[in-house]
């Protein structure tokens, strides 16, 4: 599984150019993910999809789309105090979606790094752990938790234009957890859909919903267009 470095995430996915999310790849389409990872292009392609959550100055970041799924009050006390942990729980901060065409894009950067050629038919080769088509990984950084167990009471599903909820089949935790000088833990987790069987298709704005730790009513929603990466 990659590691992700999602401050660094986010700043490529908000300069790259993108193409719509492609279900299922190809020989057309992964050909210019390949020349993107060796910078053959004139503007890189963006494979994943960043949102970033971190409250600053009162207000979360333009192009966020977060809104509350549950609780009327539930955004207005995270902008006023998004780091007041003890009251409110944990926050996420940092929600990114990848898809197969990541993997294509780091398995070229790899061959790319070892002065290797990847061609697209090698590309396109089944790998062990390769992502099945139609597939989407959601990476999830939070912070302020009391305890890293903690971690296992976030919820997170997805929810398609009909409004059917579809939970993750698989989840796991990336190897990114450190825990701060007030003992409160940051790291990142991630939630593996099978989004092409909920009915996400390329064009798809897809809801993603998010409960914490908190025991408390809010569920929220943070809305990502999949017409923004491959």
């Amino acid at each position: 599984m990659r590691t992700l470095h999602l401050t660094a995430l986010s700043l490529l996915a908000l300069s790259a150019s993108a193409l719509a999310w492609a279900p299922k790849l190809d020989t057309q389409n992964v050909k210019p993910i390949i020349d993107s990872a060796y910078d053959r292009l004139p503007d890189p392609i963006s494979t994943l999809l960043s949102v970033d959550l971190n409250v600053k100055d009162g207000k979360f970041p333009d192009g966020s789309a977060i809104k509350a799924f549950r609780g009327d009050t539930c955004l207005a006390t995270w902008l006023a105090a998004p780091t007041d942990y003890a009251k409110s729980g944990s926050r996420p901060v940092n929600l990114t979606l990848t898809g197969q065409a990541d993997e294509i894009f780091v398995l070229a950067q790899q061959a790319r790094d070892t002065f290797s050629n990847l061609s697209v038919e090698n590309a396109l080769k089944p790998r062990d752990g390769m992502l099945p088509e139609g597939h989407l990984r959601a990476y999830l950084k939070i912070t302020g938790l009391g305890s890293e167990k903690q971690r296992n009471a976030y919820d997170v599903v997805i929810r398609a234009a009909d409004g059917k909820l579809t939970k993750a089949y698989r989840r796991a935790f990336v190897s990114d957890w450190q825990k701060d000088d007030a003992g409160r833990w940051t790291g990142s987790m991630v939630y593996y859909f099978d989004a092409a069987k909920a009915g996400v298709t390329a064009t798809s704005k897809l809801d993603v919903l998010i409960r914490t730790e908190a025991d408390s009513d809010c569920v929220y929603q943070v809305t990502a267009d999949l017409a923004r990466f491959n």
